[in-house]
């Protein structure tokens, strides 16, 4: 009796913001801690064809995009094979960064791709402050301790310290476009918008039109067995729907405010 082996592609989920903290309420959040059990998952498996990553992500920090990528780009050197990325809506700023983790990237026509930028945003309290009767107070070893404090007035010298630290991931950030994308030549694409997946094909930010179930069928064939990579749910994560760590409450608070600050990295794109 014959055996066929069925080949075998595991799927990365990447939906939602990409932040350090961990984010609950039904807002997903990217950071190497969160994937850190589907990357273990995909390590542990017998075997695998090719890594898949479904990409639904309007960026986020860029550390932890950078951790997540160079993770998959390690899981695709230690089982040696392939690394192909779906955009799915939307994979702007570090949701592109993450799709660059692919050998081979595919977009939908309608999908949003790019925003190759960095951007900085905050809030400034100083007149509040003065209306509501309250005295700032702030004790500080160190010219710049206290920078980008928003209680206070907004220094030049200040601005000038985060648009230096901005350029210089700004650059790292199109160094790896032109690393991972050879055709893309062209620095009028760097600057922080965004395309369409077919208007993404002509530039040579994505390498064809396709779906995820149609592209790996035709890839590998109609028995082809995919593998969605999901973590494993607490019993807090469960009932809940947060995730486990630091108490319910604590836990649903940051939920509310991270999800506030979800809502503003998706509405940047009208999503």
């Amino acid at each position: 009796m014959c055996f066929r082996i069925r080949p075998t592609v595991a799927v990365l989920n990447l939906t939602g913001v990409v932040s350090a903290s961990r984010v609950g309420g039904g807002s997903a959040t990217l950071n190497v801690r969160t994937l850190e059990k589907v990357f273990k998952k995909v390590e542990e498996m017998p075997r695998v064809d090719a890594i898949a990553l479904a990409i639904n992500c309007p960026g986020g920090s860029p550390v932890q995009t950078e951790l997540i990528y160079q993770k998959i780009r390690w899981l695709a050197a230690e089982k040696e094979v392939p690394v192909l990325a779906f955009v799915e809506d939307c994979a702007a700023s570090g949701g592109y960064w993450l799709a660059l983790a692919g050998d081979t990237i595919y977009a939908s026509r309608a999908s949003m791709v790019g925003s190759i930028g960095v951007i900085a945003g905050g809030f400034g309290f100083v007149e509040a402050m003065g209306k509501l009767g309250v005295e700032r107070r702030v004790y500080a070893c160190g010219d710049n301790k206290a920078l980008l404090d928003p209680f206070q007035p907004e220094k030049a010298s200040d601005r000038a310290i985060l648009e230096s630290a901005m350029k210089d991931v700004f650059v790292q950030f199109c160094q790896q476009v032109k690393d991972r994308r050879p055709k893309v030549t062209d620095d009028s694409l760097f600057t922080g918008a965004v395309w369409s997946g077919s208007k993404a094909v002509e530039l040579g930010l994505v390498d064809e039109i396709g779906s995820m179930y149609d592209v790996l069928r035709k890839r590998f064939g109609k028995e082809v067995r995919i593998k969605e990579v999901e973590p494993d749910k607490s019993l807090v994560e469960k009932l809940l729907g947060v995730e486990g760590g630091g108490g319910a409450i604590n836990a649903m608070f940051a939920a509310a405010m991270n999800t506030l600050e979800s809502r503003v990295s998706w509405g940047r794109l009208g999503m």
